[in-house]
């Protein structure tokens, strides 16, 4: 194998590889369920406690974040930011 490819195919896999995205943020909609939303950005970097049954989640990639706002496990709000 030629010592160039490597890099070139650990770059490609490193950036094919997040969720966070913006054909996937197109994807979500208010009143979606909890597991929907996971199936389609994968595993939240982090989730706030859950106040009132109110929880917002956030996944993230680099400087690009989507925040879901969830009412019990259904969608009320998402946004995004840096993208």
């Amino acid at each position: 194998m030629k010592p160039w490819i490597l890099p070139i195919v650990v770059a490609a896999l490193l950036t094919g590889c997040s969720k966070v995205t913006v054909k996937n943020y197109n994807e979500l909609s208010v009143g979606m369920n909890r597991d929907k939303v996971e199936d389609i950005l994968g595993s939240p970097n982090n989730c706030g406690d859950a106040v009132l049954k109110a929880q917002s989640c956030q996944w993230k990639d680099g400087k690009k974040t989507i925040t879901v706002q969830f009412l019990g496990d259904t969608v009320a709000v998402y946004s995004r930011q840096g993208f």
